[in-house]
């Protein structure tokens, strides 16, 4: 069986030859990213990959652009590694897509990867909570000072009992100003949610 499976990849890659992220991607393990994982915080972010190492942007890559599966598994399990010492979150809230480029890639990778990492069994994933009111600019075609301005009331919150009194770990996938994460905070804020916590997979 196994044999048949290497036999039909080959045959695949002869035809679609894979990206070199996707290559990368397919010979990473789950053992592997476990020690790929490098915590830190930056600016009240906790941050828990370093985005300069191509294993690390591969993954990012594949599942932004690629809807990658193995790449959502994997970053679920970095996430998985942050996540199973917390001791209280009610809700994750991934940071959503604009209804606009929410139709052009047919899913959020952040969305992807929560779903695909472990935590408490009270947290629950909630996608329905947190909106992006507009459109904007990819962050990463902008200067600092531009990516401030650009997310700037970007958010706004759909139910806003669901969060008052809650634990909140708000999650985005990289972090460069930390712009993204702020704005969507400063959203959920006025609601009273017992605490929020903001995370990126990688900076």
């Amino acid at each position: 069986m196994k044999f048949v499976h290497r036999f039909v990849l080959y045959l695949c890659d002869s035809i679609f030859p894979p990206s070199k992220d996707a290559y990368m991607v397919r010979a990473l393990t789950i053992v592997m990213v476990r020690k790929i994982y490098s915590y830190r915080s930056i600016n009240t972010i906790h941050v828990l990959s370093t985005y300069s190492d191509p294993r690390i942007r591969a993954l990012i890559h594949e599942a932004k652009f690629k809807g990658n599966k193995e790449a959502f598994l994997l970053l679920g399990t970095l996430l998985s590694q942050y996540t199973k010492k917390l001791e209280h979150i009610d809700y994750i809230l991934p940071i959503p897509l604009s209804e606009k480029r929410m139709r052009t890639r047919g899913y959020n990778q952040v969305a992807e990867v929560v779903r695909h990492a472990t935590y408490s069994p009270h947290t629950v994933v909630r996608t329905d909570i947190l909106v992006r009111t507009r459109d904007t600019q990819p962050q990463t075609e902008l200067q600092r000072a531009e990516r401030l301005t650009n997310v700037r009331d970007a958010f706004g919150v759909a139910d806003v009992g669901e969060i008052t009194g809650k634990h909140i770990l708000l999650i985005d996938d990289v972090m460069t100003t930390g712009a993204t994460l702020h704005a969507a905070k400063a959203a959920l804020l006025p609601h009273s949610p017992a605490s929020i916590t903001c995370v990126a997979l990688a900076h």
